[in-house]
C-alpha cells in the first residue's frame, strides 16, 4: 500500500524558435513538426514507479516499466486514460510491459530475454523521444511491430527534425529525484547541409520517494547528419546514461501501519552517515548509424546499431558459518523481525521499538560490522553482493516504403539481432569480515562452483552464479495500405525466427542441472497476421475494426530451468497464440467529441514464472512456472467532451474491464537441490480467477484556458475491482491434500477455494490538478508548469499486491 502525492514545479526557456522545415524534400509527415515549442517541450518521466504525468504534450515519455499510457497521440480515449490514470494504474486493459514496444531508429529497446523495454538505454534523454516517427496504440497496426497487444512507440533522433532552438528545463518534484536539469540544443541545417543536436540531462535526488533514498542519474546525447543533395540523409547518433540508486519496497498492511508510507527499511546509520543494503547502477552507452533515402514514390530507412550495458543490483546477504548459530536476517521488514513474529510481551515490546526506535526500525550496521568481526574462523557472516548483468546487443535493419499509386501503398521492414548476456554474482563489500565462503549454508556447505580453486572469496570475486545467455533473432514485416473512397485499410504479415542458448562457467553441486558448458539451442518461429480497416460515416464519424493474430516465443525463464544454475530446458515448452479484435467509433462535430471501443483478447499456453523461496525439508530458491494457461481479456470503454465555450472543456471516461483466466493450467516448481529438479503439481485451479486489472474505470477532467496562455486542469478519478495476483500453489490439490495441515475433516474443496481467494482491494477516488503559464519575448519562450497529483492525500488504496506463495 503506498500514498502517491506528487507536487512538480517545471520551468523552461526555449530559445531561437523558429517555423519547423522539412527533413527532406518528401518527409514522412509528423504533426508534432508543426506544434509551437510549449507543446514540444521536455517531459517530466518518473521511472519503474507505475506512474505517469503529464506536460503540455501531456508528457508523451516516462519510464513507467509497464508505460501503457505512452504515445496515444489521435486516440481520445487512449489520451484521457493517460491523462487520469496514468499516474495510479499501470495495467491498462491488463496489460504490462511485455506486451508493448518502443524503437529507436527502427532499433528495438527490448530486453529479448524477457521481452521487457529497457527504458535505461535512453534514461532521461526526453529530447530523444520528443517525434515519435510512429505511435500505434493498443490494436492500431503498425509499420515497425505488430506482434503485441500494447502501445507501439517509434522515435528518431534525426538532427534535422527540428529547426535550429534549444531549450533549457528546470524541474522539482517530490518523487524519485529532486531536481532535474536538462539542456537541449538543435543546429538546424548549418552550411554544407550539416546539423547536430546535444542533449545532457541531470537529476539529482535524496531521501525522494521514500526515507532514505537517493536518486543519482545523467545522460547524454549527441547526433550529428548531413544531407546528400535532396534525397539523401546520413547521421550518426550516441546516447549515454548512468544511474546509480537506492532502492525502497512495496509494504505489507503490517508495516504501513507501524510507519506510514515514507518507511523505507533498506538503510540504517554507520559511521554519522547513512549506509544502503540495495543500490542500483546501470551505465549505457548507445551507438547507432542511420541512412534516409525519399523521393516522390519511395522511402527508405537503414541502420546499424550496438547497444551495451552493465546493471548491478547491490544488496545485503546473509550467510551461517559452519558450527556457528544461525544468522537471521538484519532487515527490519524481515518477518521475524516484526512484531506479528513475536508472542505475549514481547510483541508489545517489538512493537513499541519498531515504532519508536530507528535502531529497531532500521538496519543496524554497527552489530553487522561486530558480528563479522567476531566470527569465529573469519568467515563474513553479512556481506554485500552485486548481481551483475553485461549486455550487448548489435543489430540491423532496413525498412522500405513504396507509394504504387494515389491507393497503394507497401511497407516492408527486415530486422536482425545478436546478444549476449553475461550474468553473475559479485562481491562487493565484505563489511568487516575477512573473506566469504562461496558455499550454500542451506545445503550442507556444498560448493556453488565444484570447480573453484579459491573457496575464500574477497572484493571483487564472482560467487554463487556466472553464466552467459545467448540470443539470436531475424523477423520480416510487410504491410499494405488501402485508401479511397472513406476506406483506409491497413493488413499484413509476419514471420520470425529466434534461437536462446546459455552456457555456464560455474560447475553447481547438483550434477542433475547439466549447469557447466554449452546448452542446447533453443529454437522458436513466430508469425502473424493482421489488419485494420476504418469507414468514414460522413464528415463527422469513423467505424473501425481491428483484428491479430500472432504466434509469439516465451520469456527466457519459460524455456530454461532455474537459469542461474541449470541448462536444462522445460518440457513441452510451446509458444504463446494470440488471437485479438476491437470494434471502435469516433464521432466528432461542433463543440462534441465521442469515441467507444470494444475489445477482445485471448492468449493461449501461455507461461507463467515466478521465483520465491521455501521452507521446510528444502530451503532454497525455486522457480513456479504455470504452463498451459488461457487468459481472456474483455472491456468496453467510452470517451465524451464537450467544449462549454472558448474557455471550458470537460471531459468524461468510462472504463469496464474483465480479465480473468479461463482454463486450470498446470504447475511446475523447479528445485536446484533435487535430484529430480522438476516437480509436477498437477492442475492449478485459477479457472475464473481474476488476472490483476482494475474492473471499473471512471474520470472526470475539467479544462479551464485562461487569457494570455495560462491554462488550469482537474481530475476526478475512481478505480476499483483490482485484486491480488492469486498464487497459484493454493489452488492445487496438492497443496491442500499433503499439506502438513490438511483439510479439516469434511471440508468442501469448494469452500476451501473461497477461502482462498486473492483478496480484492477497495476502490480509490483521486484528484489530480494540473497549471500552467507560458512566456513569449520576441524569440525566447518560456514556461512554468505545476502538478499536484492525489491532491486529497488518500493514503488508504493499494495499487498491487499478491499472495504469498510460501508454505
Amino acid at each position: 500500500m503506498r500514498k502517491i502525492n506528487f507536487i512538480i514545479l517545471e520551468f523552461f526557456i526555449g530559445l531561437f524558435y523558429a517555423k519547423a522545415q522539412n527533413v527532406l524534400e518528401n518527409p514522412i509527415q509528423n504533426d508534432s513538426l508543426a506544434k509551437p515549442v510549449s507543446q514540444v517541450l521536455d517531459s517530466l518521466e518518473i521511472e519503474e514507479r507505475g506512474l505517469v504525468l503529464l506536460n503540455l504534450e501531456e508528457l508523451e515519455n516516462q519510464e513507467n516499466a509497464a508505460f501503457p499510457m505512452l504515445g496515444a497521440v489521435g486516440d481520445p480515449i487512449e489520451n484521457s486514460k493517460r491523462k487520469l490514470w496514468g499516474a495510479y494504474w499501470v495495467a491498462n486493459r491488463g496489460l504490462q510491459n511485455s506486451d508493448q514496444s518502443v524503437f529507436l531508429n527502427d532499433f528495438s529497446l527490448k530486453n529479448p530475454f524477457d521481452r521487457k523495454i529497457d527504458f535505461q538505454q535512453i534514461s532521461g534523454l526526453n529530447a530523444l523521444q520528443r517525434n515519435p516517427l510512429e505511435v500505434a496504440s493498443s490494436m492500431q497496426v503498425s509499420k515497425i511491430e505488430n506482434s503485441q497487444l500494447g502501445t507501439s512507440l517509434s522515435y528518431q533522433s534525426n538532427p534535422f527534425l527540428f529547426p535550429k532552438k534549444g531549450i533549457v528545463n528546470f524541474s522539482n518534484t517530490n518523487q524519485n529525484y529532486n531536481y532535474r536539469l536538462g539542456v537541449s540544443l538543435w543546429s538546424g541545417e548549418l552550411k554544407n547541409n550539416w546539423a547536430y543536436f546535444l542533449s545532457a540531462t541531470a537529476r539529482i535526488g535524496d531521501r525522494v520517494d521514500q526515507a532514505g533514498a537517493y536518486y543519482n542519474g545523467y545522460s547524454g546525447a549527441l547526433s550529428l547528419g548531413k544531407k546528400f543533395g535532396q534525397n539523401h540523409l546520413l547521421y550518426s547518433s550516441f546516447a549515454l546514461t548512468s544511474i546509480e540508486r537506492s532502492r525502497g519496497t512495496a509494504y505489507t498492511q503490517e508495516i504501513f501501519d507501524l510507519k506510514g508510507n515514507n518507511y523505507n527499511p533498506f538503510w540504517g546509520m554507520y559511521n554519522g552517515e547513512i549506509k544502503h543494503a540495495k543500490i542500483d547502477q546501470s551505465l549505457s552507452p548507445l551507438l547507432q548509424f542511420n541512412y534516409q533515402f525519399s523521393n516522390q514514390k519511395w522511402q527508405l530507412f537503414a541502420g546499424l546499431s550496438h547497444q551495451q550495458k552493465t546493471t548491478s543490483r547491490a544488496q545485503l546477504e546473509t550467510y551461517t558459518p559452519f558450527g556457528e548459530s544461525y544468522v537471521r536476517n538484519p532487515l527490519p521488514n524481515y518477518y521475524q523481525n516484526l512484531p506479528s513474529y513475536f508472542n505475549g510481551d514481547d510483541f508489545y515490546k517489538q512493537y513499541y521499538l519498531f515504532r519508536e526506535s530507528e535502531s529497531v526500525s532500521q538496519i543496524n550496521w554497527e552489530n553487522i560490522y561486530l558480528f563479522n568481526q567476531e566470527s569465529k574462523t573469519g568467515a563474513a557472516k553479512y556481506y554485500m553482493a552485486k548481481q551483475v548483468s553485461e549486455d550487448q546487443t548489435t543489430s540491423a535493419t532496413i525498412r522500405a516504403n513504396v507509394r504504387i499509386d494515389n491507393k497503394w501503398e507497401l511497407a516492408t521492414r527486415l530486422a536482425f539481432s545478436d546478444t549476449t548476456s553475461e550474468m553473475y554474482s559479485e562481491l562487493s563489500d565484505l563489511l568487516g569480515a575477512q573473506y566469504v565462503l562461496d558455499k550454500d549454508d542451506f545445503n550442507d556447505y556444498q560448493l556453488f562452483d565444484l570447480n573453484q580453486t579459491k573457496e575464500q572469496k574477497t572484493e571483487g570475486d564472482k560467487l554463487n552464479y556466472h553464466y552467459q545467455l545467448q540470443h539470436q533473432s531475424a523477423k520480416i514485416q510487410s504491410n499494405a495500405v488501402y485508401k479511397a473512397d472513406g476506406f483506409n485499410l491497413d493488413f499484413g504479415a509476419s514471420l520470425g525466427w529466434e534461437s536462446f542458448a546459455r552456457e555456464g562457467y560455474f560447475l553447481h553441486f547438483n550434477p542433475a542441472l547439466q549447469s557447466l558448458g554449452q546448452s542446447p539451442k533453443s529454437q522458436w518461429l513466430n508469425w502473424g497476421v493482421f489488419g485494420e480497416l476504418q469507414k468514414e460515416m460522413g464528415n463527422f464519424s469513423r467505424f473501425g475494426v481491428s483484428a491479430k493474430h500472432f504466434v509469439q516465443t516465451p520469456e527466457l525463464d519459460a524455456i530454461f530451468m532455474g537459469q542461474r544454475y541449470s541448462n536444462l530446458l522445460w518440457d513441452k515448452t510451446g509458444p504463446e497464440e494470440v488471437s485479438a479484435l476491437q470494434l471502435s467509433y469516433f464521432f466528432k462535430k461542433s463543440k462534441w467529441e465521442l469515441a467507444l471501443k470494444t475489445y477482445g483478447f485471448l492468449k493461449n499456453n501461455a507461461s507463467l514464472v515466478q521465483f520465491y523461496y521455501t521452507q521446510g525439508e528444502v530451503n532454497n530458491l525455486v522457480t513456479e512456472r504455470i504452463s498451459g494457461a488461457k487468459l481472456r481479456y474483455l472491456g468496453l470503454e467510452s470517451f465524451a467532451s464537450y467544449q462549454w465555450n472558448d474557455r471550458l472543456k470537460s471531459s468524461l471516461l468510462i472504463s469496464l474491464n474483465q480479465n480473468t483466466y479461463q482454463n486450470n493450467p498446470d504447475l511446475l516448481l523447479f528445485e536446484s537441490t533435487k535430484t529430480e529438479p522438476v516437480t509436477s503439481y498437477g492442475k492449478t485451479y485459477l479457472k475464473n480467477r481474476e488476472i490483476p486489472s482494475f474492473r471499473t474505470g471512471l474520470g472526470l477532467q475539467l479544462d479551464y484556458t485562461l487569457p494570455s496562455f495560462a491554462w488550469i486542469g482537474l481530475g476526478f478519478n475512481y478505480l476499483s475491482g483490482l485484486s491480488a495476483s492469486p498464487a497459484a500453489i493454493l489452488s492445487t490439490e496438492n497443496f491442500y491434500t499433503s499439506n502438513p495441515v490438511p483439510l479439516t475433516s469434511g471440508m468442501d474443496a469448494n469452500y476451501f477455494r473461497e477461502i482462498t481467494k486473492p483478496r480484492e482491494f477497495e476502490g480509490a477516488f483521486l484528484v489530480n490538478l494540473s497549471a500552467g503559464k507560458s512566456f513569449k519575448v520576441g524569440d525566447h519562450f518560456a514556461g512554468v508548469m505545476l502538478f499536484v497529483n492525489n491532491l486529497l492525500d488518500n493514503q488508504n488504496y493499494i495499487t498491487g499486491g499478491f499472495q504469498q506463495s510460501r508454505y
